[in-house]
């Protein structure tokens, strides 16, 4: 995930990242060895170096980001896409703090004091690992895969009633939408005004490999004015 992504208002979630929209106090179990000294010992580090750092309930170490609040939505992700500059975890708090569990200090490119803060304790605790983590393996993740599932395909059958016939149902694996090569962004923004609701659980779209002939990222961003979410799975080549 790239920085720029990363400081958009919603969470955008690549290929096997997946976002769960917040409601109330939904908790995802911790991983059996959250409970070792590593974890508390590498955030006592952090802390001493100036990084507000601390451990999520799924046993992740986390470090407050400088970005804008992501509205209590959780991403979990498998991080094999990117390799180490791929986050682990991303989530926002009822307070408007955003977090981040990074797999290295590579993550933190951007942010050269972090970096270097997280390097020097990775140097100083090498035996630090995050946790390994299966979001499928988890029910409220499930949950709420079925509940994206169905809001994609309440989306599909309101776009073709409403005469956009190239809305097919969403993908059975994944839930996504695809986006066909050939669509417009006049046709996009109008299928999205037509049927896109503000109570939708984060519906996922389907983008072709050789994407679309405008930034149909930004055109979700301007129809849901800043709010909402959305994941995104890139298209094969």
């Amino acid at each position: 995930m790239s920085t720029s992504t990363m400081k958009n208002r919603i969470g955008v979630g690549v290929a096997a990242l997946l976002t769960l929209a917040l409601a109330g106090c939904t908790t995802v179990p911790a991983p059996d060895d959250a409970g070792d000294e590593e974890p508390t010992q590498f955030v006592a580090c952090l802390k001493a170096a100036g990084v507000d750092a601390k451990i999520s309930d799924q046993g992740y170490v986390v470090v407050r980001i400088a970005s804008e609040s992501v509205d209590g939505e959780l991403s979990i992700g498998s991080g094999s896409d990117d390799g180490a500059e791929s986050p682990l975890l991303m989530m926002g708090e009822a307070d408007g703090s955003s977090w981040v569990a990074a797999q290295s200090s590579a993550y933190f490119g951007d942010d050269p004091d972090t970096q270097d803060a997280y390097a020097a304790c990775e140097r100083e605790h090498p035996d630090f690992v995050q946790p390994e983590y299966d979001p499928e393996d988890d029910p409220a993740v499930r949950e709420q895969q079925e509940r994206q599932r169905a809001a994609a395909l309440e989306f599909a059958r309101c776009a073709r009633d409403e005469g956009f016939a190239w809305v097919a149902d969403p993908d059975a694996a994944s839930g996504a939408i695809a986006l066909p090569a050939e669509l417009t962004e006049a046709e996009f923004r109008a299928v999205l005004t037509a049927c896109w609701s503000e109570d939708d659980p984060g519906l996922a779209w389907s983008s072709p490999a050789d994407e679309l002939g405008f930034d149909w990222q930004a055109v979700l961003l301007d129809v849901m004015g800043g709010g909402g979410s959305f994941s995104v799975t890139q298209g094969e080549e």
